[in-house]
């Protein structure tokens, strides 16, 4: 009795012949919130991913999508907590509910 060969796992959404159009989104908008980079990415290509996949791309190119130092996490209205990134100007006038101090 032979043990059966491995399954193969899940299939990138994002894989290297993608990688050239998310070079060409961040080079066109290097301060792009990758949640912006995602919607571009999925109007262009009909593929949606999410914002790690996203970032993986990002980083597996050696590119930045940084628009400052100012992070922290926030939770949405499900309990769900996210890290975000906010520009200076989002940073001090953020809303109270980001829980951000």
């Amino acid at each position: 009795m032979q043990p059966k060969p491995p399954g193969g796992g899940a299939v990138a959404k994002l894989g290297k012949e993608q990688l050239p159009i998310v070079e060409a989104l961040v080079t066109a908008q290097p301060d792009a919130f990758l949640k912006e980079l995602c919607e571009r990415f999925a109007g262009q290509t009909g593929i949606e991913v999410s914002l790690s996949t996203m970032q993986q791309a990002v980083c597996k190119l050696k590119l930045s999508v940084k628009k400052n130092t100012d992070c922290g996490s926030t939770r949405d209205t499900t309990g769900q907590g996210s890290a975000v990134c906010l520009s200076p100007v989002e940073f001090h006038h953020r809303p109270p509910q980001l829980g951000i101090h």
